[in-house]
């Protein structure tokens, strides 16, 4: 009776043994499976990102840090409130292991869908009230927008009279993601931040003070670029809009 019981015991406890086994094996990703499926391999993370840090002793750090396939990246940084100075730096990044952080300059991002996400020296994300200000978003491109002058046409649903020779124009550079132009009279230029979903804002505007006299949708067309967040294209006809309301003010393509 007593082997009958130690039979019992020895093919209970190796069942239990099997179905652990099991059971740990259904959680277990193996290290092939993790290098498919992290950040490095599975996400467009080649691009641009921009934010501002939070900064001690100044207003934020605008950053504009771009990752390229070769490893290589450029990073520049303006210390707002402090300085004009723009600072450029360019080298080669690395991956952490798991292929899911890019480390620059000694600072680790986290790369997520369309963001750099700057950890801390730990490399663990940022706690706190300033948490989401560590984040970088990437830059949306659209070739048909950007480095091209756009001539305005219609105001606030009003055609512009052709034979004005003072009409507002504008153009958005890649270069260093400013915008210039000429609002009819005054010049002006400012900061534009792109993003997914055409999305597109226009901040820091600022313009020339001179006195004009046939300048009638200078004051309106710069409201239309200071308040706009979207905008959509057709037929090298550029409309600026405002949530899903009208349109702002179209814009025509100036053939070079």
């Amino acid at each position: 009776m007593k082997n009958n019981i130690l039979i019992l015991a020895v093919i209970s406890m190796v069942i239990t043994g099997c179905k652990t086994s099991e059971n740990h094996n259904i959680h277990h990703f193996n290290s092939s499976f993790l290098d498919e499926h992290n950040s490095k391999n599975s996400l467009d993370w080649g691009g641009t990102y921009t934010g501002t840090i939070p900064c001690a002793d100044c207003e934020g750090i605008q950053t504009k840090i771009s990752i390229h396939s070769d490893l290589t990246y450029t990073k520049e940084v303006k210390y707002l409130g402090k300085s004009d100075e723009l600072i450029t730096e360019k080298g080669k990044f690395d991956w952490d292991e798991i292929g899911s952080n890019i480390i620059i300059d000694e600072t680790s991002y986290m790369v997520g869908e369309n963001t750099l996400i700057q950890l801390n020296k730990q490399k663990e994300n940022i706690k706190g009230a300033l948490a989401t200000q560590y984040v970088l978003s990437k830059i949306a491109t659209d070739t048909i927008l950007t480095d091209v002058q756009w001539e305005l046409i219609e105001l606030q649903g009003e055609e512009i009279e052709k034979e004005n020779k003072n009409i507002p124009y504008f153009t958005l550079s890649t270069t260093d993601n400013n915008i210039s132009g000429n609002s009819g009279c005054n010049n002006f230029h400012g900061s534009f931040d792109l993003k997914f979903g055409n999305r597109l804002s226009i901040s820091r505007l600022a313009s020339t003070q001179k006195l004009c006299f046939n300048a009638p949708y200078e004051g309106a067309m710069l409201k239309a670029l200071e308040v706009m967040d979207n905008y959509a294209i057709k037929n090298d006809t550029l409309s600026i809009n405002k949530a899903r309301m009208a349109p702002l003010a179209k814009f025509v393509k100036v053939q070079p």
